[in-house]
Protein backbone atom coordinates (compact mmCIF):
# COMPACT_ATOMS: atom_id res chain seq x y z
CA UNK A 1 0.00 0.00 0.00
CA UNK A 2 2.87 2.11 1.01
CA UNK A 3 4.46 1.46 -2.14
CA UNK A 4 1.20 2.47 -4.01
CA UNK A 5 0.79 5.88 -2.73
CA UNK A 6 4.31 6.67 -3.11
CA UNK A 7 3.92 6.13 -7.26
CA UNK A 8 0.61 7.61 -6.77
CA UNK A 9 2.63 10.83 -5.17
CA UNK A 10 5.41 10.81 -7.77
CA UNK A 11 3.24 10.57 -10.88
CA UNK A 12 1.13 14.20 -9.24
CA UNK A 13 4.43 15.72 -8.40
CA UNK A 14 5.32 14.44 -12.51
CA UNK A 15 2.12 16.38 -13.62
CA UNK A 16 2.81 18.82 -11.15
CA UNK A 17 5.94 19.86 -12.89
CA UNK A 18 4.65 19.21 -16.58
CA UNK A 19 1.95 21.77 -15.72
CA UNK A 20 4.31 24.27 -14.45
CA UNK A 21 6.95 23.88 -18.09
CA UNK A 22 3.82 24.08 -20.02
CA UNK A 23 2.67 27.22 -18.44
CA UNK A 24 6.35 28.71 -18.26
CA UNK A 25 6.63 27.84 -21.98
CA UNK A 26 3.36 29.42 -22.80
CA UNK A 27 4.27 32.46 -20.88
CA UNK A 28 7.51 32.98 -23.08
CA UNK A 29 5.83 32.44 -25.95
CA UNK A 30 3.57 35.30 -25.36
CA UNK A 31 6.47 37.19 -24.39
CA UNK A 32 8.40 36.28 -27.67
CA UNK A 33 5.35 37.51 -29.80
CA UNK A 34 5.81 40.96 -28.05
CA UNK A 35 9.86 40.99 -29.06
CA UNK A 36 9.25 42.88 -32.07
CA UNK A 37 7.70 45.61 -30.69
CA UNK A 38 9.98 46.13 -27.73
CA UNK A 39 12.75 47.69 -30.17
CA UNK A 40 9.95 50.28 -31.33
CA UNK A 41 8.58 51.19 -27.81
CA UNK A 42 10.38 52.98 -25.19
CA UNK A 43 8.15 50.53 -22.47
CA UNK A 44 5.82 48.15 -22.79
CA UNK A 45 3.46 47.14 -19.74
CA UNK A 46 0.52 44.63 -19.52
CA UNK A 47 -2.68 45.57 -17.82
CA UNK A 48 -4.57 42.77 -15.35
CA UNK A 49 -7.97 44.58 -15.95
CA UNK A 50 -9.63 42.09 -13.72
CA UNK A 51 -7.41 42.25 -11.15
CA UNK A 52 -6.23 45.66 -11.41
CA UNK A 53 -2.48 44.93 -11.58
CA UNK A 54 0.23 45.40 -14.47
CA UNK A 55 4.06 44.05 -14.74
CA UNK A 56 6.72 45.66 -17.13
CA UNK A 57 7.67 43.82 -20.37
CA UNK A 58 9.98 45.93 -21.63
CA UNK A 59 11.16 49.37 -20.49
CA UNK A 60 14.04 51.80 -22.15
CA UNK A 61 13.17 54.83 -20.36
CA UNK A 62 14.57 55.39 -16.92
CA UNK A 63 11.58 58.05 -15.75
CA UNK A 64 9.01 55.70 -16.82
CA UNK A 65 10.61 52.46 -15.11
CA UNK A 66 10.86 54.88 -11.53
CA UNK A 67 7.31 55.85 -12.10
CA UNK A 68 5.78 52.43 -13.19
CA UNK A 69 7.98 50.10 -11.57
CA UNK A 70 8.15 46.29 -12.34
CA UNK A 71 5.09 44.79 -11.07
CA UNK A 72 2.19 46.15 -8.80
CA UNK A 73 -1.21 45.92 -7.80
CA UNK A 74 -3.56 49.42 -8.55
CA UNK A 75 -2.55 49.61 -12.18
CA UNK A 76 -5.49 52.16 -12.50
CA UNK A 77 -3.73 54.57 -9.82
CA UNK A 78 -0.26 53.62 -11.32
CA UNK A 79 -0.85 54.15 -15.00
CA UNK A 80 -2.12 57.75 -13.68
CA UNK A 81 1.12 58.69 -11.33
CA UNK A 82 2.99 58.00 -14.58
CA UNK A 83 0.79 60.08 -16.92
CA UNK A 84 1.02 62.94 -14.44
CA UNK A 85 4.95 62.57 -14.04
CA UNK A 86 5.94 61.71 -17.42
CA UNK A 87 3.64 64.41 -19.72
CA UNK A 88 4.30 67.95 -19.61
CA UNK A 89 1.66 70.27 -18.67
CA UNK A 90 -0.18 71.16 -21.79
CA UNK A 91 -0.80 67.09 -21.82
CA UNK A 92 -1.61 66.30 -18.91
CA UNK A 93 -5.74 66.82 -19.03
CA UNK A 94 -6.09 65.02 -21.99
CA UNK A 95 -3.83 61.93 -21.27
CA UNK A 96 -5.47 61.72 -17.59
CA UNK A 97 -9.00 61.04 -20.01
CA UNK A 98 -6.90 58.47 -22.21
CA UNK A 99 -5.17 56.56 -19.20
CA UNK A 100 -8.86 55.99 -17.72
CA UNK A 101 -8.92 52.18 -17.94
CA UNK A 102 -12.48 51.83 -16.36
CA UNK A 103 -13.25 53.03 -19.73
CA UNK A 104 -11.86 50.70 -21.48
CA UNK A 105 -14.19 48.07 -22.70
CA UNK A 106 -16.12 50.92 -24.39
CA UNK A 107 -13.45 52.91 -26.05
CA UNK A 108 -12.52 49.20 -27.45
CA UNK A 109 -15.34 47.93 -28.37
CA UNK A 110 -15.04 48.32 -31.78
CA UNK A 111 -11.19 48.46 -32.20
CA UNK A 112 -8.52 46.47 -31.08
CA UNK A 113 -5.70 49.55 -30.38
CA UNK A 114 -6.60 53.21 -29.28
CA UNK A 115 -4.10 55.83 -29.44
CA UNK A 116 -3.14 59.43 -28.05
CA UNK A 117 0.14 61.78 -29.00
CA UNK A 118 1.71 63.75 -26.30
CA UNK A 119 4.65 65.97 -25.08
CA UNK A 120 6.52 64.53 -22.66
CA UNK A 121 8.27 66.41 -19.53
CA UNK A 122 11.26 66.71 -22.02
CA UNK A 123 9.15 68.64 -24.73
CA UNK A 124 9.62 65.23 -26.93
CA UNK A 125 6.33 64.42 -28.13
CA UNK A 126 5.47 60.62 -27.66
CA UNK A 127 2.64 58.34 -28.67
CA UNK A 128 0.53 56.20 -26.01
CA UNK A 129 -1.29 52.92 -26.92
CA UNK A 130 -3.42 50.59 -25.79
CA UNK A 131 -4.10 47.26 -27.22
CA UNK A 132 -6.70 44.53 -26.20
CA UNK A 133 -4.70 41.34 -25.26
CA UNK A 134 -7.49 38.96 -24.47
CA UNK A 135 -11.30 38.71 -23.39
CA UNK A 136 -13.38 36.39 -21.37
CA UNK A 137 -16.71 34.61 -22.39
CA UNK A 138 -18.64 37.78 -22.16
CA UNK A 139 -16.46 39.79 -24.65
CA UNK A 140 -14.80 41.92 -21.58
CA UNK A 141 -11.57 43.10 -21.81
CA UNK A 142 -9.32 41.08 -19.29
CA UNK A 143 -5.66 42.47 -20.02
CA UNK A 144 -4.40 45.14 -22.13
CA UNK A 145 -1.09 45.74 -23.40
CA UNK A 146 -0.09 49.74 -22.86
CA UNK A 147 2.72 51.50 -24.99
CA UNK A 148 4.79 54.16 -25.37
CA UNK A 149 6.58 55.00 -28.08
CA UNK A 150 8.50 57.90 -28.97
CA UNK A 151 7.92 60.16 -32.18
CA UNK A 152 8.66 63.60 -32.02
CA UNK A 153 10.89 63.31 -35.06
CA UNK A 154 7.90 62.09 -37.10
CA UNK A 155 5.59 64.34 -35.46
CA UNK A 156 7.95 67.78 -36.02
CA UNK A 157 7.88 66.14 -39.62
CA UNK A 158 3.92 66.20 -39.87
CA UNK A 159 3.69 69.30 -38.41
CA UNK A 160 6.45 71.10 -41.00
CA UNK A 161 4.85 69.63 -43.84
CA UNK A 162 1.37 70.93 -42.68
CA UNK A 163 2.27 73.88 -41.43
CA UNK A 164 3.85 74.59 -45.02
CA UNK A 165 0.62 73.21 -46.97
CA UNK A 166 -1.08 76.10 -45.02
CA UNK A 167 1.41 79.16 -45.58
CA UNK A 168 1.24 81.40 -48.72
CA UNK A 169 4.44 80.78 -50.50
CA UNK A 170 4.96 84.28 -51.58
CA UNK A 171 4.06 85.96 -48.91
CA UNK A 172 4.69 83.72 -45.62
CA UNK A 173 1.63 84.34 -44.12
CA UNK A 174 -1.55 81.92 -43.53
CA UNK A 175 -3.11 80.74 -47.12
CA UNK A 176 -6.72 80.32 -47.32
CA UNK A 177 -6.99 77.28 -46.20
CA UNK A 178 -4.74 77.28 -43.77
CA UNK A 179 -6.05 80.90 -41.93
CA UNK A 180 -9.92 79.69 -42.19
CA UNK A 181 -9.01 76.65 -40.44
CA UNK A 182 -7.22 78.63 -37.56
CA UNK A 183 -10.13 81.03 -37.03
CA UNK A 184 -13.00 78.73 -37.17
CA UNK A 185 -10.96 77.00 -34.42
CA UNK A 186 -10.89 80.20 -32.65
CA UNK A 187 -14.83 80.71 -32.82
CA UNK A 188 -15.28 77.20 -31.98
CA UNK A 189 -13.72 78.25 -28.61
CA UNK A 190 -15.93 81.59 -28.16
CA UNK A 191 -13.27 83.84 -28.35
CA UNK A 192 -14.26 87.14 -29.06
CA UNK A 193 -12.24 89.58 -31.43
CA UNK A 194 -12.22 91.33 -34.57
CA UNK A 195 -12.51 89.78 -38.36
CA UNK A 196 -10.84 92.33 -41.22
CA UNK A 197 -10.92 92.01 -44.61
CA UNK A 198 -8.89 94.11 -47.40
CA UNK A 199 -7.64 94.91 -50.67
CA UNK A 200 -5.57 97.43 -52.23
CA UNK A 201 -7.47 99.34 -54.31
CA UNK A 202 -6.90 100.43 -58.11
CA UNK A 203 -5.09 97.14 -57.55
CA UNK A 204 -5.80 95.73 -61.25
CA UNK A 205 -5.16 98.48 -63.23
CA UNK A 206 -1.43 98.68 -61.61
CA UNK A 207 -0.95 95.78 -61.84
CA UNK A 208 -1.72 96.00 -65.62
CA UNK A 209 -0.24 99.16 -66.52
CA UNK A 210 3.17 98.49 -64.28
CA UNK A 211 3.25 94.80 -64.53
CA UNK A 212 3.01 91.62 -62.45
CA UNK A 213 6.64 92.74 -60.15
CA UNK A 214 4.93 95.67 -59.17
CA UNK A 215 1.83 93.87 -58.13
CA UNK A 216 4.05 91.59 -56.48
CA UNK A 217 5.69 94.39 -54.57
CA UNK A 218 2.25 95.38 -53.27
CA UNK A 219 0.93 92.45 -52.20
CA UNK A 220 4.35 91.89 -50.20
CA UNK A 221 3.67 95.12 -48.99
CA UNK A 222 0.30 94.28 -47.80
CA UNK A 223 1.83 91.11 -46.22
CA UNK A 224 4.61 92.79 -44.05
CA UNK A 225 2.57 95.81 -43.02
CA UNK A 226 0.17 93.10 -41.29
CA UNK A 227 2.97 91.29 -39.95
CA UNK A 228 4.53 94.33 -38.12
CA UNK A 229 1.00 95.24 -37.20
CA UNK A 230 -0.89 92.57 -35.69
CA UNK A 231 0.51 90.27 -32.78
CA UNK A 232 2.07 86.53 -33.58
CA UNK A 233 -1.62 85.54 -31.34
CA UNK A 234 -3.40 87.14 -34.25
CA UNK A 235 -3.82 85.38 -37.97
CA UNK A 236 -3.08 87.00 -40.85
CA UNK A 237 -4.16 85.37 -44.44
CA UNK A 238 -3.75 86.05 -48.05
CA UNK A 239 -6.53 84.91 -49.17
CA UNK A 240 -5.86 85.10 -53.00
CA UNK A 241 -4.74 87.91 -55.00
CA UNK A 242 -4.55 91.06 -53.23
CA UNK A 243 -7.42 89.77 -50.64
CA UNK A 244 -5.89 89.79 -47.67
CA UNK A 245 -8.10 89.08 -44.34
CA UNK A 246 -7.11 88.76 -40.34
CA UNK A 247 -8.77 88.05 -37.19
CA UNK A 248 -7.51 90.14 -34.06
CA UNK A 249 -8.06 88.40 -30.57
CA UNK A 250 -9.30 90.42 -27.60
CA UNK A 251 -11.06 93.56 -29.77
CA UNK A 252 -14.91 93.87 -28.46
CA UNK A 253 -15.36 97.51 -29.48
CA UNK A 254 -14.77 99.22 -33.00
CA UNK A 255 -12.92 102.22 -31.17
CA UNK A 256 -10.46 99.66 -29.79
CA UNK A 257 -10.67 98.56 -33.27
CA UNK A 258 -10.63 101.05 -35.53
CA UNK A 259 -6.48 102.18 -33.59
CA UNK A 260 -5.41 98.75 -34.77
CA UNK A 261 -6.44 98.98 -38.52
CA UNK A 262 -5.63 102.87 -38.81
CA UNK A 263 -2.04 101.58 -37.40
CA UNK A 264 -1.98 99.01 -40.31
CA UNK A 265 -3.07 101.74 -42.50
CA UNK A 266 -0.54 104.20 -41.70
CA UNK A 267 2.51 100.94 -42.01
CA UNK A 268 0.85 100.53 -45.46
CA UNK A 269 1.22 103.39 -46.51
CA UNK A 270 4.27 104.35 -45.46
CA UNK A 271 6.02 101.90 -47.93
CA UNK A 272 7.05 103.65 -51.18
CA UNK A 273 6.62 101.28 -54.14
CA UNK A 274 9.29 101.13 -57.22
CA UNK A 275 8.40 102.41 -60.28
CA UNK A 276 5.51 104.66 -59.05
CA UNK A 277 6.82 108.02 -58.36
CA UNK A 278 4.98 108.95 -55.05
CA UNK A 279 3.14 106.25 -54.92
CA UNK A 280 1.74 104.58 -51.29
CA UNK A 281 -0.63 101.50 -51.37
CA UNK A 282 -3.81 102.62 -50.33
CA UNK A 283 -6.60 99.55 -49.36
CA UNK A 284 -10.09 99.45 -48.37
CA UNK A 285 -11.07 97.63 -45.17
CA UNK A 286 -14.14 96.13 -43.96
CA UNK A 287 -14.42 95.02 -40.59
CA UNK A 288 -16.91 93.33 -37.88
CA UNK A 289 -16.57 93.00 -34.10
CA UNK A 290 -17.69 89.03 -33.37
CA UNK A 291 -19.46 88.77 -30.08
CA UNK A 292 -18.78 85.75 -27.76
CA UNK A 293 -22.50 85.97 -27.38
CA UNK A 294 -23.21 84.63 -30.58
CA UNK A 295 -21.93 81.34 -32.80
CA UNK A 296 -20.52 82.29 -36.18
CA UNK A 297 -18.02 80.71 -39.10
CA UNK A 298 -15.44 82.10 -41.13
CA UNK A 299 -18.15 82.21 -43.89
CA UNK A 300 -20.49 84.71 -41.97
CA UNK A 301 -17.97 86.87 -40.73
CA UNK A 302 -16.66 86.96 -44.14
CA UNK A 303 -19.82 88.10 -45.45
CA UNK A 304 -20.68 90.86 -43.18
CA UNK A 305 -17.07 91.84 -43.44
CA UNK A 306 -17.22 91.69 -47.17
CA UNK A 307 -20.24 93.91 -47.11
CA UNK A 308 -18.29 96.88 -44.58
CA UNK A 309 -15.40 96.56 -47.77
CA UNK A 310 -17.90 97.41 -50.19
CA UNK A 311 -18.57 100.25 -48.49
CA UNK A 312 -14.93 101.09 -48.01
CA UNK A 313 -14.42 101.27 -51.65
CA UNK A 314 -16.81 103.76 -52.26
CA UNK A 315 -14.07 106.27 -50.25
CA UNK A 316 -10.99 107.98 -52.47
CA UNK A 317 -7.83 106.32 -50.21
CA UNK A 318 -7.56 104.03 -47.74
CA UNK A 319 -11.01 103.40 -45.22
CA UNK A 320 -12.20 101.35 -42.96
CA UNK A 321 -15.63 100.50 -42.77
CA UNK A 322 -17.56 98.54 -39.57
CA UNK A 323 -20.17 96.08 -40.08
CA UNK A 324 -21.67 96.74 -36.60
CA UNK A 325 -21.86 100.65 -37.82
CA UNK A 326 -23.65 100.05 -41.49
CA UNK A 327 -26.95 97.68 -39.65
Amino acid sequence: MTMVIAAIIEIIIILLLILAVLFLLRKIKGYKKLDPLKDNYLSIHRIDLKKDSFEEISCRDEMISSLAGKKGEKASKKLMELVVGLTAERSKKKMQEFAEISSLNDRLSECRTISEEFLDHRSKWCRARFITESKDGAGQIKSVLWLIELIDREKRNRDNQKLLSEIDEMTGIYNRAGGERKINEILENGDRGMFILLDADNFKSINEKYGSDTGDRIIMTIADAMKRTFRDSDVIMRLGGDEFAAYISDIDTTGKGRVIVERFISNVGAIPIPRIPNSRVAVSVGAIIHDVRRNVTFSELYSCADQATYESKRREGSCITFYNEIL
